[in-house]
């Protein structure tokens, strides 16, 4: 509805929260990698939602908080597994 693809919208959390490649260079003979992601206070709580954007299909920046409602949810402690079932 928004014109935002998932695969970006995934792309745009991945990189803010867990961070991602995003290029290379060689400068001096020395190669550099460079990462993106939010600075640490930056994605402490749910309230980051609302200053991170993503671009939708019309070049437009739209707030992560307009597409994703967090809720939260509890599971069990422990998980018991027989061969990794």
């Amino acid at each position: 509805m928004m014109g935002v693809a998932v695969s970006d919208l995934f792309a745009a959390i991945q990189g803010y929260y867990g961070g991602s490649v995003i290029g290379n260079f060689t400068r001096f003979t020395k190669f550099y990698r460079v990462m993106m992601q939010a600075e640490p206070y930056a994605r402490e709580d749910m309230q980051s939602l609302s200053q991170m954007t993503v671009r939708n299909l019309n070049g437009e920046m739209v707030p992560l908080n307009a597409i994703i409602t967090l809720k939260r949810v509890f599971g069990s402690e422990l998980i018991k597994r027989y061969n990794m079932f």
